[in-house]
């Protein structure tokens, strides 16, 4: 494992409980590619974590798990400004959370997981039920505001 890769970010998500529940085998390239993405404050793209895996997981390899955490509700595909696919971990994953926003910089196209932060309630017509919510803000991020 990696130096992100920590047992403390395993415990805290439960990622092998989280895996056990979704009947997936725990396997060190699931295990690193989840521990990377719960470990970040930021939404992770595809190209991030091929590069941050790049000697542990391969591209083939890490296209499929993400397509499968996708498919079994661990991780959750967000768009960014510019139309690049990035992944969180669902908030029903992280304890006492079903929603989330995320922050998009429109200059470092960093897209920020707002975890601190709550959304408004938000009211559906009679016979709709949410399963989650994901709210995007666009702006500039504190770094660039500096710059």
């Amino acid at each position: 494992m990696s130096a992100f890769a920590t047992c403390d970010t395993i415990r805290d998500f439960n990622l092998l409980a989280l895996l056990e529940q979704n009947g997936l085998k725990e396997t060190t390239p699931r295990l690193l590619v989840l521990t990377y993405i719960a470990s970040r404050k930021e939404a992770t793209s595809r190209a991030c974590l091929s590069n941050a895996l790049k000697d542990q997981v391969d591209r083939s390899t890490l296209f499929r798990l993400l397509q499968t955490f996708v498919m079994k509700n661990i991780l959750q595909k967000v768009l960014d400004a510019n139309g690049i696919t990035s992944y969180t971990i669902l908030p029903h994953h992280r304890v006492g959370q079903q929603q989330q926003m995320h922050f998009n910089c429109t200059r470092c196209n960093h897209l920020y997981y707002l975890q601190e932060h709550h959304m408004p309630a938000i009211n559906l017509p009679v016979g709709f039920t949410k399963e989650f919510c994901c709210f995007i803000t666009y702006g500039i991020c504190q770094v660039c505001n500096k710059c």
